[in-house]
């Protein structure tokens, strides 16, 4: 059993890869960046880690806060709730995506499930992460059962650490049906989405679900979609070459106007403004 269907709602503009054993998630990334990055409130079923080799980023998750700098690495649980910032500056962050089917098929899910940890053992960890790196992509026998060896050795390691390190188990018991709503935002944001129409989808009043984005996220629904869409519209402009109406199009928004009245009150550009300086930095 494979799992790449876990991942089927990411864009085909993120960069991150699926390896050829269409197991994991991985990304190496490597920018400077002339503004700091707010990743929203979001959860997920996979297990993201997230190892700082420079810079640094905030993880603001299960109501606490961890600030991870260089040569520290941390695990973000399956269906936990959390935030990623990350201030301006260079950094180089690899990431890794180990999926809910992979983890429940070897009876180890429980233990990484909303939870999240910073990893104590970093040269153990390094080892694994080095090989899976390297050997995700190769097609010979010998570099696939590598690649398969060490990702069990890394989420064996995962496990321990979850049982020996520092714990934070979720302190708020998110409902399942708030999970099912940012999930559903996270792959239709690019619809027309109203609080009235999400509240009709999951069968509540209107007045139900902006009390779930107050009681939880500590914002309305409608300041959370302007900044996911924004979110993955400056992902989009410092990325691609569409224009800005097209970016707008694919972002939610009903024309290009809306796209930049937003941007500009959550970011301080305009969507061209930002896509000028982000390609002043990779330069």
């Amino acid at each position: 059993m494979r799992f790449e269907q876990e991942y089927e709602n990411l864009k085909e503009v993120d960069d991150r890869v699926l390896d050829i054993h269409r197991i994991c998630m991985y990304q190496d990334e490597k920018i400077d960046a002339a503004e700091p990055l707010h990743v929203g409130c979001h959860w997920h079923e996979w297990v993201e880690i997230l190892n700082v080799c420079e810079g640094e980023i905030t993880v603001h998750a299960n109501e606490s806060t961890f600030h991870v700098g260089k040569g520290q690495c941390i695990v973000i649980g399956s269906s936990s709730l959390h935030a990623i910032d990350c201030p301006t500056g260079y950094r180089h962050v690899q990431c890794l995506h180990i999926p809910a089917g992979y983890l429940l098929e070897h009876h180890c899910l429980d233990y990484l499930e909303k939870q999240t940890f910073m990893i104590k053992n970093m040269p153990a960890f390094l080892e694994n992460l080095t090989i899976i790196a390297a050997s995700m992509y190769q097609t010979e026998v010998t570099a696939s059962l590598d690649y398969e060896i060490h990702l069990l050795k890394l989420v064996a390691l995962l496990v321990e650490e979850n049982k020996k390190g520092r714990i934070i188990e979720s302190k708020i018991a998110y409902g399942s049906t708030f999970q099912q709503i940012l999930s559903y935002i996270h792959v239709n944001y690019h619809e027309d989405l109203t609080l009235n129409g999400i509240a009709k989808h999951f069968g509540y009043s209107p007045q139900h679900v902006a009390l779930l984005f107050r009681t939880y996220l500590k914002q309305t629904f409608l300041g959370y979609l302007n900044e996911l869409r924004v979110n993955k519209a400056k992902y989009m402009l410092s990325r691609t070459d569409e224009r800005i109406i097209d970016i707008a199009f694919g972002c939610g928004y009903p024309n290009e106007h809306a796209l930049i009245r937003n941007f500009k009150k959550i970011t301080g550009y305009t969507p061209l403004a930002y896509r000028k300086e982000a390609k002043k930095i990779k330069s």
